[in-house]
């Protein structure tokens, strides 16, 4: 489990994300990139679907840039 820290002016965002997430994460971005973005990945099965966060907020937390830098590089996050 890797636990991702992401800091605003004025808010701190603590994200707890399983190895099943960041398998998923990384498969489908992989999925994604490989069709030349227009993969339709099916996030309704998706252990990230699951994080409580509604999805009116207009993005899920897999798709925050700062999510997925510290993902990709894995350098950001503690490691659990």
């Amino acid at each position: 489990m890797r636990k991702l820290k992401i800091f605003g002016p004025h808010w701190e965002l603590k994200i707890f994300v399983t190895d099943k997430m960041e398998k998923e994460f990384l498969e489908c971005g992989k999925k994604i990139k490989d069709a030349d973005y227009t993969y339709e990945a099916d996030c309704e099965h998706c252990s990230w679907s699951d994080t409580g966060m509604p999805s009116e907020f207009g993005c899920r937390l897999c798709e925050l840039y700062e999510v997925e830098k510290a993902l990709k590089e894995g350098g950001q996050g503690e490691k659990k």
